[in-house]
């Protein structure tokens, strides 16, 4: 889920870069900001499902930590990138990080599947 999530934003934010028009930028930004919003509580529910219990705690709080950071570094950076090589820059920039994080998740990381039916047979 965390794997797809940061493909569509990726996707979305080079929707955004690639808009020409006022509702084309708009609708691109509210898809990324649906995709945003769920990121962090399936990263919540991976963490909860495949770490051991011993760890799970020190894991959220890193979460926690990262989320403060990029809530706190990513504007910061986004605003310098965009004010030296404009907008649509920052907004390619942003979605190449969104894809960089699919690309280290979906390699790094073991997220959960969903249970498969058992099959019964009938004797």
């Amino acid at each position: 889920m965390v794997t797809t999530a940061a493909i569509l934003l990726g996707l979305t934010l080079l929707g955004a870069a690639a808009g020409r028009t006022p509702a084309v930028i708009i609708v691109a930004f509210v898809l990324a900001s649906f995709v945003t919003g769920s990121m962090i509580p399936a990263f919540g529910a991976m963490v909860g499902l495949e770490a051991p219990a011993i760890i799970q705690a020190t894991i959220f709080g890193f979460s926690s930590s990262a989320v403060s950071v990029g809530f706190g570094f990513g504007p910061l950076l986004g605003g310098l990138i965009a004010s030296a090589a404009g907008a649509q820059v920052g907004l390619i920039v942003a979605a190449a990080l969104a894809l960089l994080l699919a690309a280290i998740v979906g390699v790094a990381a073991r997220e959960p599947q969903p249970p498969r039916p058992m099959l019964v047979t009938g004797r």
